[in-house]
């Protein structure tokens, strides 16, 4: 379910400030968000965790990232 939430969050947000952190997959997370909420039942559980370990670290890092800027701004 934090998958599903964190891709409508992403979203929400404008592109001019999801440019800022361009090595991340927005899209992916958005799209992601899309298969979980539209097709749960075809979902392959591999990439679920894959996503988690692999790439969650990265966006979170991106995130906090992106609030110090807008801390600063």
């Amino acid at each position: 379910m934090r998958l599903i939430e964190i891709g409508e969050a992403v979203k929400a947000l404008p592109a001019e400030l999801l440019d800022q952190e361009s090595g991340i997959a927005w899209d992916g997370a958005a799209g992601m968000r899309d298969w979980l909420t539209h097709h749960y039942f075809d979902t392959d559980h591999s990439i679920v965790r894959s996503t988690v370990e692999n790439d969650l670290p990265d966006l979170e890092q991106a995130v906090q990232r992106l609030i110090r800027l807008a801390e600063k701004g």
